[in-house]
């Protein structure tokens, strides 16, 4: 082989189709790690998602064992809706009655339930909570917010109080 003399298989690459290869290349990572990113947000906001549901499920087990199981409430007939919620009902357990009280309250974003005196969390996300009384139906909605992506979650729900022997 002789100096300045190449073969035409022994010859690289031009710049410009190093330019172009490189420029190929950016936009595949480009669109690669937008999809990606893409992905890992809506992945998050599905978490959140998930997690307000959850929330939301949570405390309308409890709510719905409460209100199915109360005879009286401190709720006004046709009163607009309120944070705040008490419930009363009696027992007969061989013979002795025995009264229960189950109360609720929004505190932050906390739904508090209070019964018979021992407190429980029953919500962590909670972003608003409304109880109100229409004939012998309570409807709560409750509204779930966990995260910071913007994620809310609303549910409303209507139970009917125990009816009264």
């Amino acid at each position: 082989m002789k100096l300045g003399i190449l073969k035409r298989d022994e010859r690289g690459f031009t710049l410009i189709e190093m330019a172009l290869a490189i420029a190929v290349a950016n936009l595949i990572i480009v669109g690669v790690s937008s999809a990606f990113f893409q992905i890992v947000k809506d992945t998050d906001e599905g978490v959140d998602r998930l997690d307000a549901l959850h929330d939301i499920e949570i405390a309308t087990t409890w709510l719905s064992r409460d209100i199915r199981a109360a005879n009286t409430t401190d709720l006004v007939d046709g009163a607009p809706p309120v944070s705040q919620v008490e419930f009363q009902w009696t027992e007969e357990w061989g013979g002795t009655s025995v009264p229960h009280l189950s109360s609720y309250s929004f505190s932050e974003t906390d739904l508090i339930r209070t019964y018979d005196g021992s407190q429980l969390r029953v919500a962590s996300y909670v972003s608003n909570v409304e109880f109100s009384l229409s004939g012998n139906t309570v409807t709560v909605t409750l509204e779930s917010s966990p995260g910071f992506r913007g994620v809310i979650e609303e549910r409303t729900y209507s139970f009917n109080l125990r009816p009264t022997p």
